[in-house]
């Protein structure tokens, strides 16, 4: 992070500081990814036992995170942007994605809700909005993967307002999201268009201009609030949409342009309000960080795959159990699964690709620099 260059003279990082590289990473961030998720997996807890569903709003936060720390990441340049969003996002989804289909065609009786067919296969690996009549949505083979749909299309459009001017890449990025979602109204519900020009993309512009602004005002190295603030916040947060609250009842939920804004606008105030504490979460043990920064980088595997360990827990006879003990299965398993499939997987294949892809292509001169963690998706995430 350059506040970390901008506090000592000459941009130097006394010794004590090093290894800083762990230093520069968005505590945060990380924390806020895991309650996403977790957000995420209680909503769909809920709905499989009937409940009013709760949660889908960790999706709103993934996004508003992921147009933060895509403008932030860039702010000194962005070497071989595209391609590093693709190696964060597509060897776990590719992953998911092929298991569901040999599934598909071998077993099919263990999945619920989901055919195969080649364009919905090719949709889904190259992350283009699929229709689902059964449904009446886009949904690709892995189901939540829905929402990296958008998060490609942002790639994509901000990978094209880098080209244009790196400057100015918050206005061109944000003019062409709008732009988009003013053809909505005349795209076939059923067509690509219709899903990419949707109110979510908003959501991205809400976490850029966040960026933009707590960078010019340098709010994250002063800011000094307890990491109780954010505990508070998030509390109210999720106090206000409960069901039982009445503030944001489903059917504003459902509407996307009601949603970006009783939904998407408290999910930024949350991303502020989780930042302004990270000066506190710097101050934890290293024990503490190390722990924090794994949980948020299992919120990708957790969004992606909890609800199929939801599915083999829910075979076993788990749902037999009270909602609190059927609740805490859930939880270990999915925390258990995402914890084998980023240490085995993940995080090796996104090494070699990166040894591959990038630092053999003039990635060596940032070889050393390490990103803040990179919003993994939504809701679903």
């Amino acid at each position: 992070m350059a506040s970390i260059l901008r506090s000592h003279p000459a941009g130097q990082v006394p010794q004590s500081a090093q290894p800083a590289r762990a230093d520069k990473t968005l505590y945060s961030l990380q924390a806020l990814r895991f309650i996403a998720a977790a957000l995420v997996v209680i909503s769909h807890i809920r709905n499989e036992v009937g409940l009013t569903p709760f949660g889908s709003s960790g999706v709103d936060i993934f996004f508003v995170i992921s147009g933060f720390i895509i403008y932030y990441v860039t702010r000194d340049g962005a070497p071989q942007f595209f391609t590093r969003r693709l190696i964060r996002i597509v060897p776990l989804y590719w992953l998911g994605t092929l298991a569901l289909a040999a599934i598909a065609l071998k077993a099919p009786g263990m999945l619920n809700h989901t055919s195969l067919d080649a364009d919905k296969l090719l949709g889904s690996l190259f992350f283009i909005p699929v229709w689902n009549e059964s449904i009446q949505y886009h949904m690709p083979l892995l189901t939540l993967g829905w929402s990296l749909n958008y998060e490609i299309l942002f790639y994509l459009v901000f990978f094209i307002a880098l080209k244009i001017s790196h400057q100015h890449r918050l206005l061109i990025s944000s003019l062409l999201l709008v732009s988009l979602t003013a053809v909505h109204p005349y795209a076939a519900p059923e067509s690509a268009l219709a899903f990419w020009s949707d109110a979510y993309v908003v959501e991205f512009i809400y976490g850029m201009l966040l960026a933009q602004l707590l960078s010019s005002t340098r709010f994250i190295e002063h800011a000094r609030l307890p990491m109780l603030a954010a505990a508070a916040g998030l509390a109210l947060y999720t106090w206000a949409l409960l069901p039982d609250t009445g503030l944001v009842t489903q059917e504003m939920a459902l509407d996307k342009w009601v949603r970006v804004v009783v939904i998407g606008l408290p999910s930024t105030a949350l991303v502020v309000l989780t930042l302004a504490c990270e000066q506190a979460f710097r101050k934890l043990g290293q024990p503490a960080k190390a722990t924090i920064d794994f949980l948020g980088e299992l919120s990708y595997p957790i969004y992606i795959f909890h609800i199929y360990v939801m599915g083999a827990v829910k075979r076993l006879g788990a749902l037999q159990f009270s909602l609190p003990v059927y609740t805490a299965i859930v939880f270990a398993a999915t925390l258990t699964v995402a914890a084998a499939v980023y240490v085995l997987y993940e995080k090796p294949v996104r090494a070699f690709l990166s040894r591959h892809l990038l630092h053999g292509k003039g990635g060596n001169k940032d070889k050393g620099r390490h990103h803040p963690p990179q919003a993994a998706m939504p809701l679903a995430s």
